[in-house]
């Protein structure tokens, strides 16, 4: 009976102690569930704070800009704010992109908004100037701040990007000044085409001949085998008043001469640019 006895408790020791086990097993789970989520919050809120402090970076900023050009004064020094990669694409830009304008009137402050975007460290920012402006800005952390290290602007056949960022086969279509000469052996009944590198993302395509003459800005937009240059603006010339969906012009290479076929040279036949040097 008293061998039964002992066996009896023993059994019941054990169940206890299997009971306590899996009872602590249980809480460590929900404690490390806890922990989690509480980490999870945590990552959340310092996003969320880091978003904000982007934004406030941004409006300080636009709002130094804008009341520079309304009051024509220079407190905003860009090197505080831009990268001085971006600050050498926007020196040699035709305008302002900062502000996506060729001119500028009087900017209503009020009409300032920054928002972020879906895409991380990108934050869209927009006013008016004439028209609304859309433009995407990109930060990067500096330290406890940021700066401004790439800026889009939005067109509705193509989109401007600063700075731009230019791959090795991009490099190859790299040009300063080319031309096309109809007719060398008779300069006055010839036409004198030629394509000029303005900056980054600008070229202007220009024709001088006894009947006509016009000089235009172009966008460049890289495809597969060249680049196709847009009709942007004009400089002194007649207005274009063409298909501006349609490239102007479309340069490329063989070899390590460059080529090109334009509906306004030659009937579209391909003829060959010299470069400068000629």
């Amino acid at each position: 009976m008293s061998r039964l006895l002992t066996i009896f408790l023993l059994a019941l020791l054990f169940i206890s102690c299997k009971q306590n086990v899996k009872k602590d097993i249980v809480v460590q789970v929900s404690t490390d569930v806890h922990q989690v989520e509480e980490n999870q919050n945590i990552t959340k809120k310092e996003g969320e704070v880091s978003q904000e402090k982007a934004i406030d970076f941004l409006r300080k900023f636009y709002v130094l800009y804008l009341t520079d050009i309304n009051e024509d004064t220079n407190k905003c020094m860009l090197s505080n704010y831009l990268t001085p990669d971006l600050i050498k694409s926007i020196d040699k830009s035709d305008g302002y992109p900062i502000i996506d304008s060729q001119d500028y009137e009087k900017i209503d402050l009020n009409t300032l908004k920054v928002s972020k975007t879906n895409i991380e460290n990108v934050f869209k920012v927009s006013f008016i100037n004439y028209d609304e402006r859309r433009i995407n800005i990109k930060l990067i952390p500096i330290k406890e701040s940021f700066k401004i290290s790439g800026i889009t602007i939005f067109r509705k056949n193509h989109n401007y990007s600063y700075p731009l960022v230019l791959t090795k086969s991009e490099n190859k279509y790299s040009f300063d000044f080319l031309k096309y000469n109809t007719d060398p052996d008779d300069p006055y009944f010839s036409n004198i085409y030629t394509i000029e590198d303005f900056d980054a993302n600008t070229a202007i395509f220009k024709k001088v001949g006894k009947d006509e003459s016009y000089e235009y800005f172009c966008f460049k937009k890289k495809i597969e085998k060249g680049l196709e240059l847009f009709y942007q603006k004009d400089s002194e010339y007649d207005v274009y008043n063409g298909d501006r969906s349609k490239p102007l012009i479309i340069l490329y290479k063989k070899g390590e001469d460059f080529y090109a076929k334009s509906p306004f040279i030659e009937d579209g036949k391909e003829v060959k640019f010299k470069e400068r040097g000629w």
